[in-house]
Formats: structure tokens, sequence, C-alpha cells
């Protein structure tokens, strides 16, 4: 766990502060496979604050309805006088998460209604610059099980899924320098770390072989969410994607032979 002294309080009264989190939700993968050997590949993009969001999500079926899947998330943007700034001098926001995890798929009797229930494993860091080389820098680990609902249509897909994990904020450091805010969020996770938060994921999309059109929005949720704010927690992740089924382009070579 981070350790920050407690003298530093007294130093960081009257600082001012920007919007700096503390951690940000990576999006939910509700992937649509069904078959053996189907795979899939997404991006999103989207933005939080003065900083750009880039999730990156890959799924694979090694038999019929159990799935692996990967998910790496990357959040970057410096802003300065509260407006983006190319300048290396200007305040910085970094977040970079990665994860894997594994689930199945049952079908319902209309079998383009589909129950899963997913589990995985992830580690983020977390870069806080708030300019001069006044820095914060944190780590944490992700433990999560998902249930989802699935609806895969011929052209529509949707999925609604929840996320229950333990976030747990291990080695960090922090600059005297840090604004008082930012310090009392941090004391707070030090305090209080591991912490179980659910995080509810909606995916709407429109297929058009071999490529989905989407909207991937995640939100923090239930009735802490005044103290996931208190944490500096930025509580929502909207973003506009496309999906790549890798599948389609075997069938594909298969048939021509």
């Amino acid at each position: 766990m981070f350790r920050i002294p407690a003298f530093i309080f007294l130093l960081c009264i009257g600082a001012t502060s920007c919007a700096h989190y503390n951690y940000t939700p990576a999006l939910l993968n509700t992937p649509y496979l069904t078959g053996k050997n189907e795979s899939t590949i997404s991006g999103y993009m989207g933005e939080v604050g003065f900083s750009g969001i880039f999730d990156f999500q890959a799924a694979y079926n090694p038999v019929k309805d159990v799935t692996v899947f990967a998910n790496f998330m990357r959040l970057k943007g410096r802003y300065q006088n509260g407006a983006l700034s190319d300048d290396p001098a200007a305040e910085l926001a970094f977040h970079r998460y990665l994860d894997a995890g594994a689930g199945y798929k049952l079908h319902l009797e209309d079998q383009r209604f589909m129950i899963g229930l997913y589990a995985g494993a992830g580690k983020g860091v977390v870069k806080n610059d708030y300019g001069s080389k006044h820095v914060s820098n944190l780590d944490f680990n992700k433990l999560y099980i998902q249930p989802s609902f699935l609806f895969k249509g011929e052209v529509l897909r949707a999925a609604i899924g929840c996320r229950a994990s333990q976030l747990a904020f291990g080695r960090g450091s922090i600059d005297i320098a840090v604004p008082y805010k930012d310090y009392v969020s941090l004391k707070l996770l030090e305090q209080n770390s591991p912490l179980l938060m659910f995080e509810t994921g909606i995916n709407i999309g429109l297929y058009f072989e071999p490529i989905t059109w989407s909207l991937n929005v995640v939100r923090i949720t239930g009735s802490d969410i005044d103290e996931y704010q208190d944490y500096r927690f930025d509580t929502d992740n909207v973003s506009i994607g496309i999906n790549l089924d890798l599948h389609y382009f075997y069938k594909k070579k298969s048939k021509k032979n």
C-alpha cells in the first residue's frame, strides 16, 4: 500500500486541482461469439474530460459457447488553463489497464437470447502529472465476475452486463505539491482499499458482415457513488467503435479451398 507522510497534509492546503482521476472504468467485453473457433477484435474511442480514451478488446471461442478474452484500455490527455494542450510541461492524465478472463454462454429457448457469465483479473497504472514535475503514481489490481444478458439478431446486437469487482490499490507515490483534494482522495484509497465496486455496461450495435458498428457505455453504479467521487473516480466511459469478426475470413478462405 502506498504511504503519504502526514506533514504533506499541511503543505497541500491552498493548492488547486484540475480534472485528474484515480480510476476510469474500462468497457465491458460482451462478445457475441457462439461457434467453435470464432473470434473477434474490437476498438472503441471516446473522451473523458480533456483526455482521449481507447479500448481494445479481443475474444476467441476454443469450443462452442466458451470464450476467452482480453481487454486493454488507455487514457491520455494534456491540458492547460482549462483547454487541451500540446505543451510537454502541461498537466497530464495517463491511465493504462489490461485484463484477461473467460466465460460461458447459456442459450435460452429463443437461441438469439443468451445469458453469459464471465470472470477475469487485471492490472492498472495511473499517472497524474500536475505540471512542474509534481506527479502522483498509482497501481491497482482487479478481480471481477460479470453476468451478462445478450441478444444476437441478424442485424441488431445488444448486451447488458454488471461487473462486480474487487479493486485493490497497491504501490504508489505522490509529490508533496499535489493539490489538496487529490491528497485527500489518495488518503481515502489508502484507508479503504480494497474496494467492492459495481459497474453496469450496455452495448448496442448493428451488424453488417463482418463488422458491427457499436455504442458501448459503462458506468459505476450503486449506493456509494458519492464515495467514488470522493476517491476521484471517473464514473463513466462512453465510446463508439467497431467489432471485426475474424472467423468470417477463415470461413471465406475455407469455402474457396
